[in-house]
C-alpha cells in the first residue's frame, strides 16, 4: 500500500488520529522550508514497502528543490523502530552510523 499523498490511509490513519483537518500541517514534503542544516535519513532493512517510498520522496525533495546532500543510510538487520531501541545495546549499528553522522566534518 502506497502513502496517500492527499491524506492519511489506513493503517495511517489511526496515527494521526483520524483528524484530517490537521493532515496538511504535519505533511513533511510540503513543509520543508528550507534544507540549511546536515541531514541522516535512515531506513531499516526490513521497513515496509510504503516507508521506502517516502524515504525517497523526501531525499528527492532535499536535492531537487534545496539542493541538499542528505546523507541515506539502511539500517540493516532491522525493522521499523527496532534500531532505535537497539540504542545502548551491544547492537552498534546505527549508534555507530549516528555518531559518524554528528561527529563528522559536515562542510558547513
Amino acid at each position: 500500500m502506497e502513502l496517500d499523498p492527499l491524506g492519511p490511509a489506513e493503517p495511517y490513519a489511526a496515527y494521526f488520529q483520524n483528524d484530517l483537518n490537521s493532515w496538511a500541517e504535519i505533511r513533511l514534503l510540503e513543509n520543508i522550508e528550507t534544507a540549511s542544516v546536515p541531514t541522516l535519513i535512515t531506513v531499516a532493512e526490513f521497513d515496509p514497502k510504503p516507508f521506502y517510498q517516502a524515504t525517497a520522496r523526501l531525499y528527492a525533495r532535499l536535492v531537487d528543490d534545496f539542493g541538499a546532500s542528505p546523507r541515506f543510510r539502511q539500517i540493516p538487520s532491522h525493522g521499523h523502530i527496532s534500531y532505535i531501541t537497539a540504542v545502548g545495546t551491544s547492537d552498534r549499528v546505527f549508534i555507530e552510523e549516528a555518531l559518524d553522522f554528528i561527529l563528522a566534518d559536515q562542510g558547513n
